[in-house]
């Protein structure tokens, strides 16, 4: 019989747990010769180490209000520089600094808005 802990085990699953179903990974380890007991103990670590970071993934609404919130901003960002550029009669007589600040904080809103998505994380129930 092999030498295991728990930890050992729970690692293994950790590796393998992906890629195998539970009940292939339990008939290997049992087909090895590993302890039934110290097996079911290692899968119960392992599901409940699953459950608690499973739901940390992004989620579909999140990346799409991301990007519509991106977009837009970045639409109004874009009508902002160049309101900011060509003045606001459009003759480009006059730059309007008011309107060029305008524009960089939205770029930076709109950098916020696409990377919401990937930072943003689920509240614990």
């Amino acid at each position: 019989m092999p030498e295991a802990n728990l930890e050992s085990l729970v690692a293994y699953l950790r590796l393998n747990g992906q890629r195998f179903s539970l009940d292939a990974l339990r008939q290997q380890l049992v087909e090895q010769g590993y302890d039934a007991a110290l097996i079911e103990e290692a899968m119960t670590a392992y599901r409940e180490e699953v459950s608690h970071t499973a739901g940390r993934g992004l989620s579909g609404w999140k990346v799409v209000l991301g990007c519509f919130g991106g977009l837009v901003v970045g639409a109004l960002s874009f009508v902002s520089l160049l309101l900011g550029l060509c003045g606001p009669k459009g003759d480009g007589s006059t730059t309007s600094p008011g309107f060029l600040a305008l524009a960089a904080f939205l770029v930076l809103l709109a950098l916020a808005c696409a990377l919401y998505p990937f930072f943003a994380q689920r509240r614990k129930k």
